[in-house]
């Protein structure tokens, strides 16, 4: 099929469609491009040097920057079959050490602290401090947000815990008192097996005649919208 990036060769146009040649040698095929699929149809004029990379065309344009290095000059000036041309800017280059000099570099990965000598670098923190943007106040405080938040929701679930527990208890689910011994707590009188109710009906029957129980069970509920609708709330 036909993935982005690709870069193929008009053969044909004609009313309503287009067609096109993708591919090399025994890959190569057409694809017609109708315009009942494409409507509208933009002429690309250049790509970067990373999506260039493992193509080969006749003829190729670079345009220059100053962010260049050997890696990615290889890459541009490597792409072609017949004929390659180059175009940058003097000035910039010039002011940047030089055309050669910034095209056979070695760049290793940058960050913002190998630049904290710089002059930009300074003026940039100048600028955003005059206008109250302390950067790693603002992070400290977003982290700290964070984790507070993070312990209201453990503070929030343990005391949902607890009224759950409540209800259990007042719904007769179980037994609030801790048993230390399970053989102390076995009945004297075997338990009734049959039931006229259901767990289900049993439960719900209590849970309308508590007015106390309903009410908790009704905030818990809504406490549960809350959290899957506004997670932070």
């Amino acid at each position: 099929g036909v993935k982005n990036g690709m870069i193929g060769r008009v053969v044909e146009a004609a009313p309503n469609r287009i067609v096109a040649a993708i591919g090399e040698g025994d890959q190569r095929r057409q694809v017609t491009v109708d315009q009942q699929l494409y409507r509208n149809l933009d002429h690309g004029y250049a790509t970067t040097i990373h999506k260039a990379q493992g193509a080969t065309v006749d003829r190729v344009k670079v345009l220059a920057s100053v962010s260049l290095d050997w890696h990615l000059t290889y890459v541009a000036m490597t792409r072609h079959r017949d004929d390659m041309a180059l175009y940058y800017g003097s000035r910039s280059f010039d002011l940047n050490g030089g055309l050669a000099k910034i095209l056979s570099r070695r760049n290793a990965k940058e960050t913002t602290l190998d630049y904290e000598r710089g002059t930009l670098y300074r003026q940039a923190l100048r600028f955003a401090e005059n206008r109250g943007l302390h950067v790693v106040r603002a992070a400290r405080t977003l982290l700290r947000d964070r984790v507070d938040w993070t312990i209201r929701q453990k503070q929030k679930l343990a005391d949902l815990t607890l009224r759950l527990r409540g209800v259990g208890v007042r719904l007769g689910l179980f037994d609030s008192r801790q048993t230390q011994n399970p053989k102390e707590a076995a009945a004297m009188v075997a338990g009734v097996t049959l039931f006229a109710n259901s767990i289900k009906d049993t439960v719900e029957e209590k849970l309308r005649a508590d007015p106390a129980v309903t009410k908790q069970w009704d905030e818990i509920s809504t406490r549960f919208r809350y959290v899957f609708a506004d997670p932070e709330t």
